[in-house]
C-alpha cells in the first residue's frame, strides 16, 4: 500500500471524507459507535463535531434513542468543569469495555448501588423513598453523580449529562455578568 493511501486511511474509514462513505440515520450512527467504542471523549465535543462529521444527519435525538433503547451504552470516566468525558459502546461490547469501578467507600453511595443493582427502572422519588441514607432530593443527586463519575452509573440517555454540562458552562458566565 502506498504511503498516501496508508496515510489516509483512518480519516476514509471514520467516514470523514467525501471518498469514504458518510454514515446516515440511526443504522449509520450505530455503526459509528461501532467504530468508536470505549474511546474516551468529551461529550461537547462528540455532539457538536465528532458525530456530525460522521453521520450526515446526526442529531442528539438519534442517540437517546440507541441508548434508550438499550442498544447502546454510555458511560462517564471524568467530569470537567463544564463538559465530562465519556465513553459509547454497543450494548453487546459493553461489558467488555466497562471499566471497572471501584466499591463505593461512603455507605450511603452503596446502599444506593445496591438497590440500582436490583434492576429496573427508578423514578428519583422512589430511589430517595427507599434509601435511608438520602435525607433530600439534592442529595440523591450528589449521590448519583458520584456513583456516575466512579463508572458504577448511568441512565438510559445522556439528557442528563448534557443538561448538566450546559448547566455548568452558564454558570460561569452568569457569575462574570455579576461582577461588571
Amino acid at each position: 500500500m502506498a504511503q498516501a493511501q496508508y496515510a489516509g486511511f483512518p480519516v476514509r474509514w471514520q467516514g470523514l471524507t467525501n471518498a469514504g462513505r458518510p454514515a446516515r440515520g440511526r443504522d449509520g450512527l450505530l455503526a459509528v459507535v461501532e467504530q468508536l467504542a470505549g474511546a474516551p471523549l468529551p461529550l461537547s465535543q462528540l455532539e457538536r463535531q465528532i458525530l456530525p462529521q460522521r453521520v450526515r444527519d446526526y442529531e442528539p435525538r438519534l442517540l437517546d434513542e440507541l441508548t434508550a433503547s438499550g442498544e447502546v451504552i454510555w458511560w462517564a470516566l471524568d467530569p470537567l468543569p463544564s463538559d465530562a468525558w465519556i465513553c459509547l459502546a454497543p450494548a453487546d461490547q459493553g461489558p467488555d469495555l466497562l471499566p471497572v469501578g471501584s466499591v463505593p467507600d461512603r455507605p450511603v453511595d452503596l446502599e444506593l448501588l445496591t438497590l440500582l443493582r436490583e434492576g429496573g427502572g427508578w423514578f428519583s422519588d422512589q430511589l430517595a423513598q427507599r434509601s435511608d441514607g438520602v435525607s433530600s432530593t439534592t442529595e440523591l443527586e450528589e449521590v448519583l453523580w458520584r456513583l456516575v463519575w466512579s463508572g458504577m452509573g448511568t441512565n438510559d440517555t445522556i439528557a442528563p449529562l448534557r443538561q448538566r454540562v450546559r448547566q455548568a458552562r452558564a454558570r460561569p458566565a452568569s457569575a462574570v455578568r455579576r461582577r461588571r
